[in-house]
């Protein structure tokens, strides 16, 4: 262990990042117990304090970093974080919605206007209200064109 130094002694020898006006309550303690003014120490070494949020690096998609949590569920940051709020709000907006292709039982369909054509089933059950096909045309019905159940207009 050195010798112990007056502050006056650190300050002149060892550029010490002190003020002066401490020496009263520093005067007397060996080199030791003082760091040299800019000494450097690694992150694991911080182990209690505040630190400052403008010396931590930004979080990217490419860097780990911190991060703005942000609950809105419509934003295209890429500098924020969704909180589970905002998980939890699109995962049951998602949960309520149908897949793009999907199918209906014909009990669904009560209401509306097709915007395609579509075609009916084949089927014997006549007596029963349902959706037919139906077909205009100037040639005589063949084996290949319609089905059991359609509706064939011959007209000239």
């Amino acid at each position: 262990m050195a010798a112990p130094l007056t502050i006056e002694q650190l300050i002149a020898n060892h550029n010490i990042g002190v003020n002066i006006s401490d020496a009263e309550t520093l005067d007397g303690h060996p080199i030791d117990d003082f760091s040299l003014k800019g000494h450097k120490h690694a992150a694991s070494d911080i182990t209690s304090g505040i630190m400052s949020p403008e010396r931590l690096p930004t979080g990217t998609t490419a860097a780990k970093g911190i991060v703005q949590l942000n609950s809105s569920t419509d934003s295209d940051s890429q500098g924020t974080a969704a909180t589970s709020y905002a998980v939890k709000a699109v995962k049951n907006m998602v949960g309520s919605k149908a897949d793009k292709v999907h199918k209906h039982v014909p009990e669904d369909l009560n209401t509306g206007t097709f915007s395609v054509p579509i075609t009916a089933n084949s089927n014997k059950e006549y007596t029963k209200r349902q959706i037919r096909n139906v077909i205009l045309s100037t040639a005589t019905p063949t084996s290949t064109v319609g089905q059991d159940g359609d509706l064939y207009f011959k007209y000239e």
